[in-house]
């Protein structure tokens, strides 16, 4: 009996090698297969038309200087209001408590 439970235990985890997931009704892969390393992939590049090096970059070292001053002395401008928008029209907060 012991030898059949060891036996079991060392090939139940082979169930988990079946194809029968991905693979379609001619041996071909599901449609949509492999979707998700390209999503995954796609989100990592930053900008996929970024310049090359031949090209310059433009930038304005006197703002870049002030900018990096006033965050030095702690007087950085805050940004505007960004607010992305609204869902049912209604933007009030809710108090949350319990009775």
């Amino acid at each position: 009996m012991t030898r059949f439970l060891a036996l079991l235990v060392l090939v139940a985890p082979l169930a988990a090698c079946t194809d029968a997931g991905w693979m379609g009704d001619e041996g071909q892969t599901a449609p949509g297969f492999g979707e998700t390393q390209s999503h995954n992939l796609a989100a990592q590049v930053v900008n996929p038309r970024a310049p090359d090096a031949s090209q310059s970059i433009s930038m304005d070292g006197t703002k870049a200087a002030a900018g990096q001053t006033r965050y030095q002395q702690g007087k950085v401008i805050e940004p505007a209001d960004t607010q992305i928008g609204t869902v049912g029209g209604s933007t009030g907060g809710g108090s949350g408590g319990g009775s």
